[in-house]
């Protein structure tokens, strides 16, 4: 089981070899959640200043590469949550996840993540 904290989240634009950063959010969106066994989950403060965001979905993995789904919640305009998707690489040696996934018609989210590895039995007792 991976245990997320500290992301770090930038608002990039879609223009290709271009992309400059558009928002930086640095670690304000004080992110926490898990990965573990296909299902993964993180509650966040959103761009838009709402602590109550989360999301959460499954994934699929491939060695270091995991491809991610879901439903992000806490967005006045999808007052029904957002489908997500996204590609996430591990970088074992950083203990960082590296997300890239679409936010909108003109920008994308590169995300960082620190994890830590736990037993996910320890949880229980």
């Amino acid at each position: 089981m991976l245990k997320l904290r500290n992301s770090k989240v930038i608002h990039k634009t879609w223009v290709p070899l271009m992309s400059t950063p558009t928002y930086v959010e640095g670690l304000e969106n004080n992110a926490i959640g898990y990965v573990n066994d296909g299902v993964w989950y993180v509650r966040f403060t959103n761009s838009y200043g709402n602590s109550e965001a989360y999301a959460g979905g499954t994934y699929k993995q491939y060695g270091n590469w995991m491809i991610a789904t879901g439903e992000a919640y806490g967005y006045e305009e999808f007052p029904q949550g957002r489908p997500v998707a996204g590609f996430i690489r591990i970088v074992p040696s950083k203990q960082k996840l590296k997300l890239s996934i679409p936010a909108s018609k003109r920008e994308y989210l590169q995300i960082e993540v620190e994890y830590e590895e736990i037993d996910s039995y320890a949880l229980h007792k």
